[in-house]
């Protein structure tokens, strides 16, 4: 019986993640190239010693940066005119999103909380995922890169543009 009501409510929570997914795919699907001067991307690329090519999108319905994707990393910036240091700023945090894994961390934490559905402490532990994620690439860019603008300007960027920590990108 308890096993019965555990299934059914993973069974439900899946339910409702693919649906919340298709729905962000579609949104998506909306976005299109954002070209950047090559040597910004190829410079922040060689500091943060990148393997991978990251592609870069603009959408209307996103409201602040997001880093998306699998295997092949997207990066999709809101539609808006950007200081060449702010968008430095944002590009190397969202950046560092990616070589922290902090994606996969929040997919783990999605998965554990699907299995753990009943258990009130998997909420809190997606959000601190969340939020812990966004301070530990604060930090780095903030005090590792060779940026002295960063931290007046990482700052900035979150108060003009707060993060939603409560959802998963």
């Amino acid at each position: 019986m308890i096993a019965g009501i555990w299934i059914l409510g993973v069974i439900f929570n899946l339910g409702n993640y693919i649906k919340e997914y298709w729905k962000f795919k579609n949104i998506l699907k909306k976005s299109f190239a954002y070209e950047l001067p090559a040597d910004v991307c190829s410079e922040i690329s060689q500091e943060l010693e990148m393997k991978r090519k990251v592609t870069l999108y603009q959408n209307y319905a996103v409201t602040s940066p997001i880093v998306v994707g699998c295997w092949n990393k997207k990066i999709i910036f809101p539609v808006q005119d950007y200081e060449e240091r702010e968008l430095v700023t944002i590009l190397f945090h969202e950046l560092v999103h990616i070589r922290q894994h902090i994606l996969e961390m929040k997919k783990i934490g999605i998965f554990l909380k699907l299995i753990f559905w009943c258990n009130p402490m998997m909420n809190s532990l997606l959000r601190n995922i969340d939020e812990w994620g966004e301070i530990a690439c604060d930090r780095y860019v903030c005090y590792e890169t060779a940026y002295p603008y960063t931290v007046k300007a990482v700052s900035y960027t979150h108060l003009r543009a707060p993060r939603d920590l409560s959802t998963s990108r």
